[in-house]
């Protein structure tokens, strides 16, 4: 306890500044842990009532013009990599009814294919695709899934028409359609692809505006400790 006027006026600024900081810190930390709770009850508001669209894809091959496949190409937000194919494929209109993309059976032994991939890096779903080939020709091959996170999946291929793949088939970063050719007359067999039905699912805006709203709250917590 002070016992004099002295004291007093001697410790007065002191008590005074101590006060002062006190009150800073302590409603600013009241401030911080504030706008943390808000942040987080927004947030929670807004992404329960999100619905995150999905956004079907269906790669035709129409917008493209015919030729050989000689680097990767975009078709409707998807990347079309030739890169696993021992021959280019090529978009062709006049080989079937319709453009489609064709492989060339006769031209080596091996494995002719393409890779697809989102060009936004975004993880997508494979729904269908539909398979031909040159009149009762038929082909072997398979699907092969890169699943985010690591890991593959696989469906063989072997006949004509729409092929649905299950539920399985989600979170993929890309996928290979490969088809396992042998070259020569005798094997005249020419694999073709169309519709490619794929489901992309958009990172939403508010997961931007929190990742946003954190940072700048991070900066500030930074701040206020310097």
């Amino acid at each position: 306890m002070l016992n004099s006027s002295k004291e007093v006026a001697f410790f007065s600024p002191i008590i005074t500044i101590t006060n002062n900081y006190k009150n800073k810190y302590f409603c600013r930390g009241k401030v911080m842990k504030g706008l943390f709770t808000t942040l987080f009850i927004v947030v929670g508001i807004t992404f329960s009532g999100v619905s995150f669209a999905v956004t079907t894809t269906v790669i035709d091959f129409e917008e493209l013009a015919d030729g050989p496949i000689e680097a990767p190409i975009i078709s409707k937000g998807f990347i079309l990599d030739p890169a696993v194919s021992g021959v280019n494929p090529v978009i062709d209109s006049t080989f079937f009814p319709g453009k489609k993309m064709i492989f060339c059976g006769w031209c080596t032994d091996g494995v002719e294919g393409i890779s697809i991939y989102s060009q936004a890096g975004v993880s997508f779903e494979l729904d269908s695709l539909d398979a031909e080939s040159n009149g009762e020709q038929l082909f072997t091959g398979q699907v092969i899934g890169y699943l985010e996170g690591g890991g593959t999946i696989s469906q063989a291929i072997s006949t004509i028409g729409t092929i649905n793949f299950d539920q399985t088939w989600v979170n993929l970063t890309s996928i290979d359609v490969l088809f396992n050719l042998t070259s020569g007359p005798a094997s005249f067999v020419v694999p073709a692809l169309d519709n490619i039905t794929l489901q992309a699912v958009p990172v939403p805006a508010a997961a931007w505006l929190f990742g946003s709203a954190l940072a700048g709250l991070g900066w500030l917590r930074r701040k206020q400790t310097i």
